[in-house]
């Protein structure tokens, strides 16, 4: 048994778990030894209990051969039973059933056929037959003997010790001794009932097999019954459906016919009737008249009689009255003189008691004048305190760096503080400016959109309370639509943020020089230790006070659209904003549904009610369609729609107050403090769907703006680019300038957004070509109308140099995503980016570009010249002829940053130079400049330059100097020491042009010099000297 392969490895796998090592004596060895204690006694346990369960199933085996070896038993009695000769049934009926059989209840004996029995030889031995009966009844004994055999008790005892190995016992040599000579009477037990179980399984799986085909057979032969049966049921119910149809049909008919005679007798009577009724008012007609006659004939009679009486009754009363008249004559004479004779004595009376009252009231007077005048002093000096107009202005200013050569909006302006106390001085408040406008962008409404930094106001020490408000001057971006309207947000001390209307600054801070006031707005705030103010603009709108008897507001943006109000619907008096909007879709516009729109008729306008409180009753909008100019509409129907709390266009409940359809009242529910309605004027074949879909569209319009990404990079440099969000009225301009600047490669600029204020954007790159100096490859920006301008610079470069080096440039893509948030899928622009594998050159240098024709950089050294010679303190006047006075300012404070030693001269050159840039490429500025000295009566300065502009043009023209430098035989270090050329400036020029080219290159540039300006009308032949000599 020691020998058995399974029984080694349980011994291994015991003595592998006693040998396990010792425990440690550190404490912090503890833990390791705890877990590799278990894992060793978890691995130990799992073999055991593998090696157990597989000696089990051998054991079910072998519990499984014993009846197989009972039935090759049987088999075997019937063959020896078979092969006996009897000669009759019931002889071997009483040989057979003589003995007592220990199996005959589990053996079934066939039917043996005792006529074939008898036709045998009937000399068969009985010996012979008696030595196959005892085989039989030896067989019997060994089947018996497989009951009481000892196998059943091995089998148990094996089961025993492997449920003592199971349960952590102690397995001893004397049972592995037991154990291998149980397996070996398995073996044999095995090997001879194995092929009689297979044969069995396969005779079963083959029984079982055809019961179920014949199962299914039937199943399937049941299913078509049912079929059959249900389709002739199906038939019959049709049959008597069409039978009950046609009889309905029938009565249903002479139903008809029935209600057709009782209509045509009846309409016969009534025609009887009508006739009949007709006849009898003529005849009523008739009579009237004829009495009316004879009565109009009486009542004149009548009247002629009364004529008379009341004329004899006139005349008897004018006599009377002309009695009465002279008596009373005579009584008024009498108490005339009378009454003349009382007056001239109470007039004597009250002359003496008014001149003692005159002298009283003098003496008054004289008090109350001097009192006046003493109020009256308080009141002005209490006046000109509180008059914004003499409050001196606390300037704030903040960090202002240049941007592709333009001042920033504030222009180094912070804000200012006006306020009539002197006790706030410049050291008492602090004032900081802020271009993160994320978190505020999320307090403002959907129209309103900021156009100035976050201005933050904080005092040092006490608050700000003042006998009047003060008032806090912000810069903000000038605004590009005539419909918007500037509003001042502002929050006190932390609190919520409040809307004010905007104030105009002051006289006295118009007067500051220093500063551009035309975008310069204000409000008035008092009690405040913090102040947070932003300006935005929005759509304009009309304000309102509402109280509690009600009002009707007609928009003065549109007179086709009034608001009512009824009484109680505000229990205080509330501020009601109206805003109307009425314009055009456009069809570039992403949200707009280019297929809906060719249906719409009208659309508009877009309403937006907005309440300080809600209201408690519901408000109604009366909307007018105005009358069409195009002849007789078609067939439409007006759809009107309101957005509901959750932002989601509805029907709007309305009622029509003409026949013609022509004013519809729109109701608006109450307990609501914002309303926006829209009017869709669609054919009436289009469904309600369509006109939320437009509305939807052409309010997410209304609320955000149109712009255009351009994408250029660098004509020298490809891998300098720029991404640039610009608005489509101010698209020519900025691709203008881009050009200017070198950036003409790229795109055209077709790709439109329609973006709202704070959307998220980013750019990020795809291919061969990746942004260095970006962080994790992607650009972030946010997105404002007139603030925090998009005009990024970036780096480009190729990510792999080998990995299209088959190409003759590398490719890759810039991808411009717009975040839409959660609302609808975010939205990708893709601009495909090449880059030049070898940097070759490109032409000539940036520093020699000319931005302007050469007649207008002589015509400002000319013009600077002219003015500086006479006037030298008094050119700004001059140059303020043809430039704004506040553009001026700005003009000259950049200028004087730029030049390090500023003389007058250099200085006015330099700011016509920049007003050149400012203004477009359009624009004559020649004739702008001749304008506005004419204008003012500067009539020497007028002539000397439009003769000098004239001598530029005439004889300084390219093609002049072109022949003049194809005679000169110089050479060309020569020709530059004569014109006083700078070496740096030859040396540029010589690595751009050779020959002719090089010698016309140096006398453009000397034509621009001042050398050449102030010789004036003589410089060409001055020119040509020098280039003889």
């Amino acid at each position: 048994m020691a020998d058995i392969a399974a029984l080694k490895e349980l011994e291994r796998e015991i003595e592998q778990f006693r040998n396990l090592p010792p425990p440690p004596g550190e404490l912090k060895l503890i833990d390791a030894f705890s877990k590799q204690q278990k894992q060793e006694t978890a691995i130990v346990i799992a073999k055991v209990n593998q090696y157990a369960d597989s000696i089990l199933l051998k054991i079910d085996e072998l519990k499984n051969t014993i009846p197989q070896q009972k039935k090759i038993m049987q088999q075997a009695i019937e063959d020896i039973i078979r092969s006996i000769k009897v000669r009759s049934t019931s002889t071997f009926n009483s040989t057979f059933h003589g003995h007592d059989d220990p199996i005959r209840h589990t053996l079934t004996f066939p039917a043996l056929n005792t006529s074939k029995v008898e036709g045998k030889n009937k000399n068969t031995s009985l010996d012979d037959n008696l030595e196959k009966l005892q085989t039989v009844r030896a067989l019997e004994e060994v089947a018996k003997g497989m009951e009481d055999n000892r196998l059943r008790d091995l089998i148990q005892e094996t089961e025993d010790k492997l449920g003592k190995v199971k349960k952590g016992g102690i397995l001893t040599q004397q049972d592995i001794d037991d154990l291998n000579g149980c397996v070996d009477s398995w073996k044999k037990a095995n090997a001879m009932s194995y092929a009689a179980e297979k044969e069995q399984k396969r005779h079963e799986e083959e029984t079982r097999r055809k019961a179920a085909e014949e199962e299914k057979r039937q199943v399937e032969r049941e299913r078509k019954r049912k079929q059959e049966e249900d389709r002739k049921k199906k038939e019959e119910q049709e049959r008597k459906k069409r039978e009950e149809e046609e009889r309905k049909r029938i009565e249903e008919e002479e139903k008809q016919k029935r209600e057709e005679e009782e209509r045509r007798r009846k309409e016969e009577e009534r025609k009887k009737h009508l006739e009949e009724e007709r006849q009898r008012k003529e005849d009523e007609v008739k009579r009237r008249r004829e009495a009316e006659e004879q009565r109009r004939k009486e009542e004149e009679e009548r009247k002629l009689l009364e004529e008379k009486k009341r004329l004899e009754e006139e005349a008897r009363k004018r006599d009377e009255e002309e009695h009465l008249r002279q008596e009373e004559e005579r009584k008024r004479k009498e108490e005339e003189d009378d009454r003349k004779r009382k007056a001239e004595d109470e007039r004597l009376r009250l002359e003496e008691e008014r001149k003692k009252k005159r002298e009283e009231e003098r003496q008054r007077r004289i008090r109350e004048e001097a009192e006046r005048e003493r109020k009256r002093k308080e009141e002005e000096e209490r006046a000109r305190r509180l008059d914004p107009n003499n409050w001196k202005p606390l300037i704030f200013e903040r960090p202002c760096d240049e941007v592709e050569g333009k001042r920033p909006y504030h222009d180094g302006l912070c804000c200012m503080l006006a306020s009539p106390s002197n006790e706030i001085t410049q050291d008492s408040v602090q004032c900081s400016a802020s271009d993160e406008l994320d978190d505020i962008i999320q307090t403002l409404d959907e129209d309103e959109r900021p156009t100035s930094s976050s201005i933050n106001v904080q005092t040092n020490s006490n608050s700000i309370a003042t006998e009047c408000p003060s008032r806090v001057y912000v810069p903000h971006n000038p605004i590009s639509s005539a419909s918007e309207e500037l509003v001042i947000k502002y929050s006190i001390n932390g609190s919520d943020w409040h809307t004010s209307e905007v104030l105009r600054p002051t006289q006295q801070i118009e007067n500051i020089e220093d500063y551009a006031t035309t975008n310069l707005i204000g409000f008035e705030a008092n009690n405040f230790d913090k102040l947070k103010i932003m300006v935005v603009s929005r759509q304009k709108s009309q304000n309102v006070i509402i109280d509690k008897a009600g009002l009707t507001v007609t928009s003065t943006a549109d007179k086709n659209v009034k608001l009512y109000t009824p009484r109680d619907a505000f229990t205080t008096r509330t501020n009601v904003r109206l805003s109307v909007v009425n314009k055009t879709m456009d069809l570039d516009d992403s949200t707009v549904v280019s297929d809906l729109f060719s249906d719409v008729i009208s659309l508009g306008p877009l309403i937006t009610i907005v309440c300080e409180s809600a209201p408690q009753k519901d408000l109604e909008v009366d909307i007018t369609r105005p009358a069409s100019g195009h002849g007789i509409r078609q067939r439409s129907t007006r759809h009107h729609l309101i957005m509901s709390r959750g932002k989601v266009w509805t029907p709007a409940e309305r009622e029509y107050k003409d026949t013609s359809n022509v004013v519809v009242s729109v109701k608006l529910p109450a307990n609501r403090e914002r309303y926006t309605i829209v009017e869709v004027e669609l054919p009436t074949t289009s469904p309600k769907e369509n006109a939320m879909k437009l509305a939807e569209s052409f309010h997410t319009q209304s609320i955000q703006t149109i712009v255009h990404v351009v994408l250029r990079q660098n004509e020298t440099n490809p891998q300098n680019a720029k991404i640039v969000v610009v608005q489509p009225h101010a698209l020519k301009q900025q691709l203008q300038r881009l050009s200017n600047d070198g950036f003409s490669l790229g795109p055209d600029a077709n790709n439109i957004l329609s973006l709202k204020e704070g959307q998220r954007l980013s750019l990020s790159s795809r291919g061969n070509v990746q942004i260095t100096d970006a962080e994790n490859g992607t650009v972030t920006f946010t997105f404002y109308k007139y603030m925090n301008k998009i005009n990024k610079t970036l780096k480009l470069q190729a990510k792999d140099i080998y990995l299209q080096r088959n190409l003759p440039e590398y490719n890759g893509l810039l991808e411009f995503i717009i975040d839409n948030g959660t609302e609808i899928p975010n939205k990708k622009i893709e601009f495909t980016v090449h880059l030049p594998k070898i940097d070759a050159p490109r032409g000539g240098r940036e520093m020699h570009r000319i931005r302007f024709p050469y007649y207008l950089t002589c015509l400002a050294g000319y013009l600077s010249k002219c003015i500086c010679e006479k006037q030298p303190e008094n050119w700004q006047d001059i140059v303020g002829c043809f430039i704004d006075k506040t553009q001026l300012k700005s003009l000259i404070r950049v200028a004087k940053r730029r030049i390090s030693e500023v003389d007058q001269r250099t200085l006015c050159r330099n700011v016509l130079h920049d007003w050149m840039k400012q203004t477009t490429k359009q624009d004559d500025k020649v004739q702008i400049i001749l304008e506005g000295l004419y204008c003012h009566r500067h009539t020497d300065i007028y002539e000397n330059c439009k003769q000098f502009v004239r001598y530029q043009k005439e004889t300084m023209a390219d093609k002049t100097l072109a022949g003049l430098a194809s005679s000169v035989t110089l050479p060309p270090d020569e020709v530059a020491s004569v014109l006083n050329i700078q070496p740096e400036m030859l040396q540029a020029i010589k690595a751009d042009y050779i020959g002719d080219d090089l010698i016309l290159q140096m006398l453009t540039e000397w034509r621009e010099s001042d050398d050449a300006i102030n010789l004036g009308h003589d410089a060409f032949e001055e020119l040509r000297k020098l280039m003889s000599n």
